[in-house]
Parts: C-alpha cells; structure tokens; sequence
C-alpha cells in the first residue's frame, strides 16, 4: 500500500453525473436569460439606456410657461447640497417588457445631480381645469406634472398626507410618487419665492427659468429636496424629495423648497445658460419675457432686502386666534386656581399648616396624643422626621379640600409641627383615648383630620410590583382605611432590656424602635436614597429591620416620639439633658429628650 499511487484530480468520484447534469442546467438558463435580455445586468443597462435617452425640452418665444411645456423642474442647491433635478427613480423592479418595455407606478422620485435634460428629469405641465394647451401657467393656477409619454408612461406626479406606513424612506416626511392616474393628490400650483409679492403675483403668468415655490394643492405642503438624506439608486447617490415646507426665522420658505422651471434657449442653444444676464425689469412685471437664469436669480436675490420681520405671513390670523385662545384659557385657569405653581403653593401652604402636639403632663404617651416620629439621624443623614409625602397629583377639591389615598412618606429634614409631620396614636384593641400606651401593645399611626384626612400608616410584604421606589424594600404608604396592616408596636430599642419593659407604659421623648405588627419588620429611615419631593430632597422610609454584628438595630430603626416640653415652651430641645436613670426604670418620668 506504501507504493500505492493516490488517485489522479481528474477522477470523477461522488455523484459526478448529477453534478455534471446540475451545471449543464445552470449554463443553458444563464445562456437563456442572457438571449432574452433577462440577467440583472441586462436588465439595468436596458433601463439605464431608455431613461436616459435625450429628451427635446420645449422652446419659450415670450419666456413664460405653457401648458403643454416639457420642463426640467432644477434646484440650486445650497448647505450640503448640489445643484440637481427631479428625476424618475426607476428600478428593474420598475422595468416591464408587456404590452411595451417602460417602467410601472407606484415609482419613486429623487434629485438627480445631473441636469441634463433626458427621460428621467423630463416632466410635462399638464392641465387639469381645462386651460387648453399652449396656454400660459398662472400663479395660483392648479396643474400636474407628468413625465413623458413612451418608456416613461406619462406617469403623474403625486403626494398625499403622511402615514405610518406611506412616507419618504428616509427623512419619514411627506412621500413624493409617480402614479399612473391623476387625481387631486396629483394637483400643484406655483407661488412667488418672496411672501411679500405673492399677493401682487397671484393670477399673473409664470415666467420660465425663475425661482418659484411649488405648492401641493390637497396638503399646502411645498416640493423639497432634503441635501443631508442620501438615497442609493440605480443612478448613484442621489438626494431625496419630499413634500414638506421648510421655514426659516422669518417663516419664509428656505432654498430647499426653490425651484426653477428650466426651458431652452430662445436662440436655440439648449438650456439658458448660467451666466444668463439679468433683465433691469425681471420679477418687477411678471409680464415680461423670459430675463433670468439659474444662477442670476441667486445672485440677486442675496443682494435683496428680505422684509420685515413684523409682516404678518402664512397663517397669520389663524395662529393669531390660536394664541388668544391659549391666553384665555390661561386665565380662566388662573382665576380657578389650577395653574401648576397655584397647585404646589396652595398644597404647601396647608400641609406645612401649624399642628399643636398633645401636652405631656406625666411624661408618657397616651392614645389620641398628637406626636411626631423624629429619626436624631446617623451617618451621611441628618436629624428628620417622618412625613406626608404628598404632591399635586393627590390633592383633592371635592367634597372639600384635603389628600387623597394611597399617599407615600418620606423623612423631612425639616421637624416642625405641622400637618405634614403630626401623627395621632389610635386604639386598635378597644383602649380607650387618654390611658397609657405600653410596650408591644398594638396601637395604629393616622394622621390629623381635616386637609390630612386621617389616613392611616400601613406597609405589607413586598411584591415586585409592590415595593420602595429606590431601595426596593418594603413600602410604606399612607391609606383610609385601617386594617391589620396598619398595626405598629413599640420595642425598647435594647434587645437585651425588651423583656424588662413588656407591658409598661412608653415614655414620650425616648429612643424605641417601632415594629410592623404583620411583617415584624422596624421602621426604618435610608439616608443613603433621597428622594426629590414637592418639599425638596428628602431621605426615603421604609419598614426593614437593620441589624449590626451583634443582631441590634441600628440608628436607621431608632425613632423618637416627641410631644412638646411640659412647661409649653414647645418641642424638647436637642440638648435635653437626660436622666441618670433613663432607659434604666421603666416605670419613671419622662427624662429624656430629642
């Protein structure tokens, strides 16, 4: 076998014959494509070579414009755009051979930057009110463009409202499309490029080879060509058109939306040529003859003075109105006070409304006293108090004035007594109002009657639709009803102590933690997630027990019940100074402050 030879690359090995059948097949349908003109190559120089073929523009004697006329419809150019032409933008999707080769609609259109006059930037000024033929285009005066009959169909140029599914491929503005039937879609008429003069033009002929806009009559938008969008065509890179009006500062259309109507040469010697000279009359009486070229009209009209930014253009009267319905209806809703600001200040101003907190003789907490639940803060937080978190969208009229459920909190840096930070401790064992509150007796938190409406302090086990906005712990809400999820407890804050102080009465302006009854989590304030309120930045409360490496809750759960001093100065002050026994005998005074 070590002298064996391999065998030769020519041996035939596998299913040689089916292969062999397989590019006999393939070489007679690409020998049969190329006899009937049928390849992809064929198919693009047969449209290349008929859309291109030259077309004879028509003549003008008196320099204006025909029906009848083939016209080149040609724009200057300007900020990241060439000179360039509306041209038939035909594919081999486009091609069709039967009845007689030609392109078929819908087809687009694009700005070709080659002028020259052929089959793909030829069009036709067609009527469509019954002016007869050879008669002279008026400004104002609806017609139809349509391309040239033969190879191009005679196919109508035609726009129509933007939609979803019907718009320019790229920009998505109004689609510009040549159709095979004209319709009112397919109607346009030509304005003055200066708003000034339209009034003075209106009804008068159309001059060949000036700047003029081209209006669509059905939507009032304007022919454009859009420099900064590049199409990939058959022809190359071309720009694309739309039917969109373009408007500068002074609402004035801009050079997107200019168009000249090219014609030849009166003498014969082909389209007008750039340098053209201008006529001392042009655009004065648009009765002359043809007086301007291409380029002639740019030049002088960057040497004219554009008017005045106070005359009134477009819409005028109808943005007019449009403001004073706007100006009226401000009022309206400034004398009823629901302007946003009238909202936010008329909240403030009755949640931030002065609370008086219940007087504590015997220094210990008693159902119905009026408190607030101040946090002395820790590290990266400050000193705050739990708070009606409440913003315009929970502000109420109806019945009367007041917040509405469900309502979030929130710990203010601010611990003034108002309705925003006063809670009233409620019986939810039959207790009745004014006896003692004790340790691990359930008790509920509202708060105040009147604008606060006596909503409830609740929290339930998170859910992932159910939960703190940026810790993602457990919420805590405000709602109207009470229920068992409304239920809180008081713990001393000392693991070691809570054992010693079950049953005996909580004393006010000492440090306690305070438990959901449901869940057993604490209440907790997080400085480390503010949230920004109506009120400012705030630090988020959630219930979530915080435990340190020896299993005790940290500041976070640490909450102070203030009830004002018993000589009627107000609050306890910070530098209270404390009892040498507090937090050691349960069953003594009030000896501790904030």
């Amino acid at each position: 076998m070590a002298q064996r030879t391999v065998f030769s690359s020519n041996v035939k090995v596998g299913n040689w014959n089916e292969e062999l059948l397989r590019q006999e097949e393939s070489k007679k349908a690409y020998q049969d494509k190329r006899e009937s003109g049928m390849l992809a190559t064929q198919k693009i120089d047969f449209l290349k070579q008929n859309m291109f073929g030259p077309v004879n523009l028509s003549m003008t004697t008196d320099g204006r414009l025909h029906f009848g006329d083939v016209v080149m419809l040609v724009n200057m150019g300007g900020e990241n755009r060439e000179c360039s032409a509306v041209s038939i933008n035909a594919g081999v999707n486009n091609l069709i051979r039967i009845p007689s080769p030609g392109i078929q609609s819908p087809c687009g259109v694009s700005a070709g930057r080659g002028i020259l006059p052929c089959r793909r930037t030829a069009f036709i000024i067609t009527s469509v009110d019954g002016s007869p033929e050879g008669s002279t285009l008026l400004y104002e005066q609806s017609f139809a463009l349509t391309t040239t009959s033969g190879f191009a169909r005679g196919l109508y140029l035609t726009s129509d409202i933007k939609s979803f599914g019907k718009c320019a491929q790229i920009s998505r503005l109004q689609e510009v499309t040549l159709v095979d039937e004209g319709s009112f879609p397919s109607w346009w008429k030509i304005v003055h490029f200066d708003p000034q003069e339209r009034l003075e033009y209106e009804g008068q002929p159309v001059l060949a080879d000036v700047k003029v806009v081209i209006i669509h009559c059905k939507t009032n938008q304007a022919l454009a060509v859009m420099g900064d969008h590049i199409r990939w065509t058959t022809y190359g890179k071309e720009y694309e058109v739309t039917a969109h009006t373009f408007l500068d500062s002074h609402k004035v259309e801009e050079d997107k939306n200019h168009w000249i109507l090219c014609n030849p040469d009166p003498a014969g010697a082909g389209l007008v040529p750039l340098d053209h000279p201008e006529s001392e009359g042009d655009n004065k009486e648009p009765t002359q003859g043809k007086t301007d070229g291409i380029h002639s009209i740019t030049a002088r009209m960057a040497h004219r003075r554009g008017f005045s930014s106070t005359v009134k253009v477009g819409n005028w009267n109808e943005e007019l109105l449009r403001e004073e319905e706007a100006k009226k209806a401000y009022l309206d809703k400034r004398e009823r006070g629901e302007l946003f600001a009238q909202k936010i200040d008329f909240l403030k101003q009755n949640m931030l409304g002065p609370v008086n907190l219940s007087m504590t003789t015997d220094g210990r907490l008693h159902f119905g006293d009026v408190v607030m639940l101040v946090n002395m803060g820790g590290e990266n937080r400050e000193c705050s108090a739990v708070s009606i978190n409440a913003d315009v969208n929970n502000l109420i009229r109806i019945p009367s004035p007041g917040i509405q459920s469900p309502c979030g909190v929130s710990a203010g840096r601010g611990i003034l007594p108002c309705r925003r930070t006063a809670f009233i401790i409620t019986s939810v064992d039959g207790s009745p109002e004014g006896s003692t509150l004790l340790y691990e007796q359930s008790f509920a938190l509202t708060t105040t009657s009147g604008f606060a409406r006596g909503l409830y302090l609740t929290s339930d086990i998170k859910s992932f639709q159910k939960c703190a906005q940026i810790s993602r712990l457990q919420e805590v809400t405000l709602v109207d009803e009470g229920s068992f999820l409304s239920w809180w407890k008081i713990v001393h804050f000392d693991p070691q102590e809570r054992l010693e102080y079950e049953g005996q009465p909580v004393l006010a302006d000492v440090k306690v933690v305070i438990i959901h009854c449901k869940t057993n989590q604490a209440l907790a304030v997080i400085g480390d997630h503010i949230l920004r309120t109506t009120y400012g930045k705030e630090y988020e409360v959630t219930a979530h027990t915080f435990l340190d490496s020896h299993k005790v809750e940290e500041d976070k759960n640490h909450w102070i019940l203030c009830n004002p001093d018993p000589a009627g100065a107000g609050l306890v002050p910070l530098d209270h100074p404390e009892s040498e026994g507090d937090n050691k005998e349960p069953t003594q005074g009030n000896t501790d402050g904030i």
